[in-house]
């Protein structure tokens, strides 16, 4: 497989890691911060502590059935390839990446990017995204449900995977090739705002945000309600409210 980043960026592939995004760190630090190519990945059969944006809420997939991996990139390619994007619509141009390439595979489902980091088919989870940035790298992690078909049921939603939708198969590699290739697109794309809007879930619709969320169990949060207009420049989510416009950039969409 090629990996369309750099020439020196590696794929590199480990039957069982704690975390792909744990193990990208300890990559980069045993390299003493220096050495590894922007757009190296990082992949894993299964991980035993992958996690989520909020800590409590973990990624849980069974050997095999998901497509596991984190990029790692260094904060200066980064910057470049987005050019005037700042670094907080990452996971949104990560969700717009995973959905183009979901969308080729289902194009009869309803594929949607939930902000701010989940993506559904037909109202159904099929991955999760986590963005991180340290020490001069950023790190991307994705997990897509491949061949999952029995979900835990700390799920606050429902969940689903290719194979449940298409009946068939579809090889992790073919998949991360179609991610990635789309992933060094839509970061220097210009129209990544219109065509994150175009799949975001809810749009228009009235909705309630749990805004300032940092754990399962915050406290002294707002509940805030309003239509869903779309996303700002810096990847907030724009909700008109009875009291005007405002732009929310920590929160987590409350599930009825």
């Amino acid at each position: 497989m090629v990996n369309p980043f750099s020439p020196g960026a590696e794929i590199l592939y480990f039957d069982e890691v704690d975390s792909t995004m744990f193990e990208a760190k300890r990559l980069v630090q045993a390299k003493g911060g220096r050495g590894v190519s922007s757009g190296t990945v990082v992949r894993a059969g299964y991980q035993s502590s992958g996690r989520g944006r909020i800590a409590e809420r973990q990624w849980l997939v069974s050997p095999g059935d998901g497509l596991l991996f984190t990029i790692i990139f260094t904060s200066v390619d980064l910057k470049i390839r987005m050019a005037d994007k700042p670094f907080s619509v990452l996971s949104l141009l990560c969700g717009l990446a995973v959905s183009l390439s979901i969308e080729a595979f289902v194009p009869k489902s309803e594929v949607r990017i939930k902000w701010p980091n989940d993506i559904l088919v037909d109202g159904k989870k099929i991955c999760g995204m986590l963005c991180e940035s340290s020490g001069g790298y950023c790190y991307a992690g994705i997990g897509i449900n491949i061949k999952q078909k029995i979900f835990t049921e700390k799920l606050r939603r429902p969940a689903c995977s290719l194979e449940m939708i298409i009946g068939k198969i579809i090889e992790p590699e073919v998949l991360l090739s179609s991610v990635l290739e789309n992933m060094s697109l839509v970061l220097q794309s210009s129209s990544w705002k219109a065509d994150i809007e175009e799949r975001l879930y809810l749009k228009d619709e009235i909705i309630q945000m749990n805004v300032g969320l940092a754990e399962e169990k915050a406290v002294n949060n707002s509940i805030v309600e309003g239509r869903l207009v779309g996303i700002d420049p810096s990847g907030a989510l724009s909700l008109e409210t009875d009291k005007g416009f405002i732009s929310i950039l920590n929160g987590d969409l409350i599930i009825r």
